[in-house]
């Protein structure tokens, strides 16, 4: 019979020690928000899921969102639920995952601040009827 202690040090499989402190020299001087994807991304996309289920049934009961005219409400909904809120999911996840998969660091502070407020912008332009959406086709 083979010993498990005799076969995991021929694997070499990094583990990640869970009794190890972390390094916390300037990290804990920075707002916590930021430092890691899932964060920010899971909060946002969450609270546009609440937003959005709320403009839908304001849908439903006939109140009209010029900006919405574009490709119509049905499209704008699934387009919404798809590539905003699951997608925005998806990021935070694999963003974070990424980092414990591969001990490199993904992004965090400005660039995780930029990701998520160019999902925001996008989010929001559809509600602006005077965009000219021509150039998109």
């Amino acid at each position: 019979m083979v010993r498990i202690k005799n076969i995991l040090p021929a694997m070499k499989i990094p583990l990640n020690n869970l009794n190890e402190k972390a390094n916390v020299k300037a990290n804990n001087k920075r707002f916590a928000l930021w430092q890691l994807s899932f964060r920010p991304c899971f909060l946002v996309a969450n609270v546009y899921a609440l937003v959005v289920m709320v403009l839908w049934l304001l849908i439903q009961q006939g109140i009209q969102f010029p900006g919405l005219n574009y490709y119509g409400v049905n499209y704008w909904h699934a387009h919404e639920m798809i590539f905003a809120y699951s997608m925005m999911v998806i990021a935070g996840f694999l963003l974070t995952a990424i980092k414990n998969w591969t001990g490199i660091q993904t992004v965090q502070g400005g660039q995780l601040q930029l990701l998520v407020g160019s999902w925001a912008v996008a989010r929001l332009l559809i509600f602006i009827p005077q965009i000219p959406m021509q150039w998109l086709h």
